[in-house]
This record gives structure tokens, C-alpha cells and sequence, in this order.
């Protein structure tokens, strides 16, 4: 284990950490309705991370915490194990941090420990093995760091740019006031001259056992991160997908890293924990 949190692979001499991957998605979306079994380059949506967790071939389980039917049929292929999302984790108002938190607390009731969990969503499919590979080498270089976790520079949608409606006069004022927000970061009307701005893009998020137990105690808006948190940087356009205007665009992404309708690019299941399956489309 001293080898794997010094940051070395070293299959033959040392323990590596105990990974269990959990792909969460429910059936009832509404803003794009079954935007966890949409089509992307041919495929469901839910099977990009299900491949990526495979071959990165560093998690020992997969989970799937869902209430729909749909989504475990198309998951099974995958060796997955069902956990049964509650109604009340299955609504609209519901958070994904309570159906995390929920998942987290059932596996534990049932499983031996893992030392860190991969948190995965049925409608993010901009994942790739050698980024889970690279989270997990962070995560055990930074033994302080609860997760590591991926995203995207937006200067373009930076806080320095954003505004609202004032509801009392109905015109535009700066989200942030001007006077709070220059303590922080330069003002300009050029994107490029305020301090760079990252938005996580959920992709996937690796993330210590111990951050999980203490979740509702962890700094929001996604306290399933932890409070020391790593990142990965990746290219803009990737994403959890919730319109329809995204799926053009993360297709566009994952054609900008080898995907095809009839191919990916890695060797779907090569060195993985979990079983292999061919790397073609369905």
C-alpha cells in the first residue's frame, strides 16, 4: 500500500487501493427526458463511463444505483450490481448528494471496505480510462486530497461576466457585486485578464471512503468531492448532459478523442479488474 500512496503502480509489490465505481442515473428526467439511455455516436449513454471504468482497469466493482429498469438492462452486460434507488431518491426534487450518500451507506451495510469509490453518472459521457488512471495516481500522491475530480476552463462564463435580472427594477446588474468580487479577481471586460475560471464538468469524481462517510458535513455544491479536492483539466464540451443541445456537442468531444459510431479508443476491458466485453458499438 506505501507504494500506491507514494503515487507508484507497482502491481507485483504492492497493494494497490480497493476502487469501487457506483454509475448513478434515475428513469423520470424531464428537462431532456431519457437523457440516461439517449443515444451518443450510436451508443447508450451509460455504457461510456461503464467502458471507461473497465479499462482503466483499476476498479475491483461496479455498482449502479438506479430506479429504472431500462437503465440495469442496458447496465448488465457490464457485470454491474443493482442497488434499488428509493422513490423518494427518484424525484425531481431529489439530490444526487442524498442518492450518494444513500448508495454509499447501503454498500457499506453489505460489502467489505474500499478505500475510494468512483462516482459516475449514466448521462456523463466524456470519460476516458487513462483520466481515471491519472485520479488515482493524484490521489495517492496527495494523501490530504479527498477527491480528484475533472472539469474545463470557461473564461467565457466566468463570475466577472455573469449577471441577473434585478427583480425590483427588471434590469441587469452583475451576479456577484463589483465591489465583493474585485477583492478576489481582476475586473475586465476582456475574458482572458480576470483570473482563469473552472467549471467541474462531472464527469467522474474519485473520491476517499472517509469523504463519503462525512458527506452532509463537506463543503457544497458538491459535497460528494469532499473539501480537498484535486483536478484534472480536460477539454472543453464534455459534461453531464441535461439538454438537447449537448449531445451534438459531447459527441463532438469524444469524436475529438478517437470515438467513433463503431469504435473507441482504448482496448475496452485490456488489464480491468472487471470483465471483458469487445470495444464496438451495440
Amino acid at each position: 500500500m506505501d507504494s500506491e500512496m507514494n503515487g507508484k503502480r507497482d502491481r507485483g509489490h504492492a497493494e494497490r487501493p480497493r476502487i469501487r465505481a457506483v454509475l448513478f442515473g434515475r428513469g423520470g428526467s424531464v428537462a431532456l427526458p431519457g437523457k440516461n439511455v439517449c443515444r451518443v455516436l450510436g451508443r447508450p449513454s451509460l455504457h461510456y463511463p461503464l467502458m471507461a471504468a473497465r479499462a482503466s482497469g483499476i476498479v475491483q466493482e461496479l455498482y449502479v444505483s438506479t430506479d429504472s429498469r431500462e437503465i440495469l438492462d442496458l447496465a448488465r452486460s457490464f457485470g454491474v450490481k443493482e442497488l434499488q434507488r428509493p422513490p423518494h431518491l427518484a424525484t425531481n426534487e431529489a439530490l444526487l448528494e442524498d442518492a450518494i450518500a444513500h448508495a454509499f451507506q447501503t454498500i457499506e451495510q453489505t460489502a467489505s471496505p474500499a478505500d475510494w469509490y468512483l462516482i459516475l453518472l449514466c448521462n456523463a459521457v466524456t470519460v476516458l480510462p487513462d483520466r481515471i488512471r491519472q485520479a488515482a495516481d493524484m490521489l495517492g500522491r496527495d494523501q490530504a486530497a479527498d477527491s480528484v475530480t475533472t472539469g474545463s476552463k470557461w473564461n467565457m462564463f466566468s463570475p466577472v461576466r455573469a449577471r441577473r435580472l434585478d427583480p425590483a427594477t427588471g434590469l441587469l446588474a452583475n451576479f456577484v457585486p463589483t465591489d465583493l468580487l474585485s477583492r478576489v479577481v481582476p475586473i475586465s471586460c476582456d475574458r482572458d485578464k480576470s483570473a482563469d475560471c473552472y467549471f467541474c464538468d462531472n464527469s467522474f469524481t474519485l473520491v476517499r471512503r472517509e469523504a463519503l462517510a462525512r458527506l452532509h458535513d463537506n463543503q457544497g455544491p458538491f459535497k460528494w468531492m469532499g473539501n480537498r479536492i484535486r483536478f484534472i483539466e480536460q477539454m472543453p464540451g464534455g459534461g453531464d448532459v441535461d439538454v438537447a443541445w449537448q449531445v451534438p456537442v459531447v459527441e463532438w468531444w469524444l469524436r475529438q478523442h478517437g470515438f467513433t459510431e463503431t469504435a473507441v479508443p482504448f482496448e475496452e476491458g485490456a488489464g480491468a479488474a472487471l470483465p471483458r466485453r469487445a470495444a464496438k458499438a451495440r
